[in-house]
């Protein structure tokens, strides 16, 4: 098959996003605490296999339970701190598809589960699917500069970095004046070669 004409340079990149669906444990149903701590027990073994946590540039650079409770007050796409094990009552609260995310070697990883809506009940076992998303320093870089301008990303990104950037101070400059610590030390993933 092959690529559109209208990719222009893009068609010879290859793979570019690419997602995988797994159960948590081999049997269709699972309590939601065993959910909980297997689904932790995953992300840490990314993160020992040497993934580093990515934090969306326009976000606030928080983490542990910071973290949660900025996602909790606000969109559950700003995603959550891999080291911190949610209670089981954070757990149940936790939206489905709210990430945990991934970089290292130029490739992004996107963590997510989706619990079976029907299957709510906190003392009764749950239906979850975890989903991994695996995409190429590149393909994600180019998403900044929006569908329209795919073959101007490179031309466009430093600006929007730029952009992203005082979105990210003017949040983390209000969270400041509430008492919230910033994680000062976390370093953004390196766009990819321009």
């Amino acid at each position: 098959v092959s690529a559109p004409q209208s990719l222009g340079p893009l068609k010879d990149e290859g793979l570019t996003d690419f997602g995988v669906n797994a159960g948590i444990t081999a049997p269709e149903l699972i309590p939601h605490d065993e959910a909980r701590i297997k689904t932790h027990e995953i992300l840490r073994r990314i993160m020992d296999a040497g993934w580093r946590q990515v934090i969306e540039r326009s976000e606030p650079r928080l983490s542990g339970k910071a973290r949660q409770d900025y996602m909790f007050a606000t969109s559950n796409l700003n995603g959550l701190d891999a080291t911190h094990l949610p209670t089981f009552a954070e757990w149940m609260r936790i939206e489905s598809r709210t990430p945990w995310s991934f970089y290292a070697d130029a490739v992004f990883l996107s963590v997510a589960f989706t619990r079976e809506p029907s299957l709510t009940d906190p003392n009764k076992p749950g239906s979850y699917l975890l989903t991994f998303n695996i995409t190429t320093a590149t393909e994600y870089f180019r998403g900044y500069a929006g569908p329209e301008n795919r073959l101007r990303w490179k031309e466009l990104l430093p600006a929007e970095l730029v952009k992203v950037a005082a979105v990210r101070a003017q949040k983390e400059a209000e969270l400041k004046a509430k008492g919230v610590p910033i994680d000062e030390s976390y370093q953004d993933p390196p766009p990819p070669p321009m």
